[in-house]
């Protein structure tokens, strides 16, 4: 399946018209809003006593901008940082020349990679209520705290739904359809509302260029509008909610135009989820041996944030003595392709900027380490990213 992309700075390419992409949402996705904010108020009335207030919940709006006033505080450099790869090439033979003698001797070359030393994060954006309306005119005045305290209690089992979404066979055409059956198995929770054909952005758009690998995924339009700030409202299809597993139904196709389309996996699975552990270890070679994190949490002792930065360049030099250099760039292009998706979907979840900014400080610990640079890495705080 491929996609003709007409312009491939859009975030979203939406088929439907404006009018259309504000249908009512299939009627299961009523249940879900009222789901969402019954689990909201059960989850803040055990842990505060007394859900009707947000004072003593912190923000995705306050921990970005707690973030942000970390790192302006520890940070001495944010410089671009060039590391040297030592990288082999046979040369190669003249034809012309008949009288001198092949070679198959390699030569030694250097490269050069610059890299930030800090991934820069975009100002923040509040999520639309019009996008929340389009799903369910009660959420218009519902505090998006209480949709994410919800979704935090209820995604992880409408995620379990989605692996259980089969695709119908898809049509034989070179574009997309605008709508396609799913096979559902798993009726535990809520269904999904769409499916993304989630591609790439171009680099160009020369005519061997202008087609796009694109891989399909099941979503619920909640999750996306509850999270992502630059998405727009999404047109839906009114249908019955499956009463069996096996059944089918029918849901808009939407493409989803981002500029690292094969990290998107990842980055659903931690919307849904909210497991930075796990999305730290699609990033890493490695799974940590203990939690890191380059964020000092608010009733942290200076003895304990030492301690946590040892973890991290101990971590770090294990990372420098197992892989080359070369498999740890390509380790941190996979946690560019995830900032780089975040940025553009709007994204100010505060686990996810965690975990990206934790495995950006490690890798290029590693890569300083490796490549005989950590003097240059060190230039900021070892702790800040």
């Amino acid at each position: 399946m491929v996609l003709q992309p007409s312009n491939k700075n859009n975030v979203l390419k939406k088929r439907s018209s404006a009018k259309s992409s504000e249908n009512i949402p299939p009627v299961k996705l009523r249940t879900v809003s009222s789901s969402l904010k019954d689990a909201s108020r059960r989850r803040r009335a055990r842990v505060a006593g007394n859900f009707s207030t947000t004072s003593n919940f912190a923000t995705n709006k306050q921990a970005y901008a707690q973030h942000i006033k970390q790192r302006k505080m520890k940070s001495s450099s944010s410089k671009a940082l060039r590391f040297h790869f030592e990288s082999f090439s046979i040369p190669v033979q003249d034809v012309e020349m008949k009288d001198i003698q092949p070679t198959t001797q390699q030569i030694m070359e250097k490269t050069t990679v610059q890299l930030p030393r800090h991934l820069a994060r975009p100002d923040y954006k509040e999520i639309s209520r019009e996008t929340l309306t389009a799903i369910d005119p009660e959420l218009t005045k519902t505090p998006v705290e209480y949709i994410h305290e919800g979704l935090t209690a209820l995604g992880p089992e409408m995620y379990k739904v989605l692996g259980g979404v089969k695709p119908a066979p898809l049509p034989q055409s070179p574009a997309l359809p605008q709508e396609l059956a799913i096979v559902i198995n798993d009726l535990s929770s809520e269904m999904p509302s769409h499916m993304l054909a989630v591609y790439s952005s171009q680099t160009n758009n020369t005519a061997s260029n202008r087609r796009s690998k694109v891989t399909l995924y099941p979503s619920h339009n909640i999750v996306l509008a509850a999270h992502c700030a630059n998405l727009p409202p999404l047109r839906s299809i009114t249908h019955p909610a499956p009463k069996v597993a096996g059944s089918s139904i029918t849901v808009p196709v939407v493409p989803l135009c981002i500029p690292a389309a094969e990290l998107y996996a990842p980055l659903s699975m931690y919307l849904y989820t909210k497991r930075a552990d796990l999305l730290l270890q699609s990033l890493l070679p490695v799974v940590p041996p203990t939690p890191i994190n380059v964020y000092a949490s608010p009733d942290e002792t200076p003895e304990e944030a030492a301690r946590q930065q040892q973890k991290i360049l101990s971590f770090a030099r294990q990372l420098a003595a197992t892989y080359t250099p070369h498999a740890l760039l390509q380790y941190a292009m996979r946690v560019n392709g995830l900032w780089r998706n975040v940025c553009a979907l709007g994204i100010f979840d505060s686990g996810i900027w965690e975990t990206i900014d934790t495995a950006w400080e490690v890798l290029l610990l590693a890569l300083g380490m490796a490549t005989g640079n950590l003097d240059k890495v060190m230039g900021g705080p070892t702790s800040s990213s």
